[in-house]
């Protein structure tokens, strides 16, 4: 890839402090096992710091994708007032722009500084740890032996578990594709078949989906590499298909349970919920009701399945945000999605950090069509999955901009 002109690190005015660093290694570890308050307090607390300390920190820099996160805060915090439980969508807001703050910002200066790859070795070190606790678990279930009849991470439970085994196996398999070395494609290969396995063990529907489309477009983003690269791809896929077949034919529940996927008889509690969260958008299509009180307004409707049981988000990140925000917050959040993607396109037809721009795409999409069926994308788990992989695509999208600026004379050959 041609390098820009200029520093190629940041000036020490604007270097990271070492708790920050210390941050950000808390933090890829923890993203990989669901926790990550520890990493955003160490982030806060440095974040405040530069505050009082460097007046250049306190400039916002308004790029599309900060216009669209910053617009759609602003919307989230104007239609609190009107909130059922105002102190819940107030909280609520406040939270996801803070740790949107700081993950943000964390992500930016750790891809600045070089340390990028480092950190998604830890990551991935972390989530094959996770992997191997969640097999554990979930074989002494199998063996009856106690054990969960789905397999978790030590700080968060199954769905949220499988949307993380399912980005570690994307990264994985995006390093195996652009690895140089032997012990690099054998600790990817091995990384991306124990994710991929604990993945399978968490039976999470939506976080199966979401791998399948996530993979499928970093083989496309990878058709446009070296052929190499795309052979490695197909390696591991079949691979992957291998232990996808020897899980389904060792544990028929597992089988039986991805089946129901397509199946609408077997997701009626599912489609109650939307019809429900559709019909609060109906009734207040214009500041909603409130983020956080979905749980208040799915209770006051009636609804044929499970009608006492309480239901915290709409298992929909476009309904749950136009249920909660009205119809101008689901324009929102899509436009906030639509920058992501489009960010990532821009980057893969550019050719712009090849190694990185395909697998940071394929992440992001991964994780938002999980977001169709389960999660609440403002949870303390969700967040900073959501905005490190935004974070990365908008950082991505600055590089590709600045391509652009330099003229093409003066762009040096890859």
């Amino acid at each position: 890839m041609p390098e820009l002109p200029g520093p190629r690190f940041a000036p020490a005015a604007t270097r990271p402090y070492r708790a920050e660093v210390v941050g950000w290694y808390v933090g890829a570890a923890g993203l990989a096992l669901g926790h990550t308050l520890v990493a955003q307090l160490v982030l806060l607390g440095c974040a405040v710091y530069r505050l009082l300390t460097d007046p250049g920190s306190r400039r916002v820099s308004l790029t599309p994708s900060t216009a669209a996160l910053l617009v759609l805060a602003a919307w989230m915090l104007g239609t609190a007032p009107f909130a059922w439980k105002p102190a819940n969508a107030f909280g609520s807001t406040l939270g996801a722009m803070l740790t949107g703050w700081l993950i943000l910002g964390a992500t930016r200066k750790a891809a600045s500084s070089g340390a990028g790859a480092r950190l998604t070795t830890v990551f991935l070190a972390a989530a094959s740890a996770g992997a191997v606790y969640a097999l554990v678990g979930f074989g002494m279930f199998v063996l009856k032996r106690g054990g969960v009849p789905r397999a978790q991470l030590p700080f968060v439970g199954c769905n949220t578990a499988g949307t993380i085994m399912a980005i570690a196996t994307i990264i994985a398999i995006g390093c195996l594709a652009r690895a140089a070395r032997t012990p690099q494609k054998l600790a990817s290969g091995a990384c991306a078949a124990l994710t991929f396995a604990a993945l399978m063990a968490t039976q999470s529907r939506g976080a199966l989906v979401g791998f399948v489309v996530g993979l499928a477009v970093l083989v496309v983003a990878l058709l446009y590499s070296r052929g190499r690269r795309v052979a490695r791809a197909i390696l591991v896929l079949t691979v992957l298909t291998v232990l996808l077949v020897a899980f389904s034919l060792a544990y028929p529940p597992i089988r039986a349970r991805y089946a129901t996927i397509l199946n609408p008889a077997a997701n009626q509690d599912r489609l109650d919920i939307w019809r429900t969260a559709l019909a609060i958008m109906n009734d207040h299509p214009v500041v909603g009701v409130g983020v956080n009180n979905f749980r208040e307004a799915y209770m006051a409707y009636p609804h044929a399945r499970n009608p006492i049981q309480e239901q915290p988000f709409a298992h929909n990140v476009f309904l749950e945000f136009g249920a909660a925000t009205g119809i101008p917050g689901l324009v929102l959040v899509g436009w906030v999605i639509a920058v992501g993607v489009a960010s990532g396109l821009r980057a893969c037809s550019l050719g712009i950090l090849q190694g990185i721009a395909p697998s940071a795409l394929a992440v992001f999409v991964a994780l938002v069509v999980h977001l169709q069926f389960d999660l609440s994308i403002y949870s303390i788990d969700m967040l900073p999955l959501f905005f490190v992989s935004y974070g990365v695509l908008a950082w991505i999208a600055e590089r590709a901009q600045g391509r652009d600026r330099v003229p093409r004379n003066a762009r040096v050959a890859p």
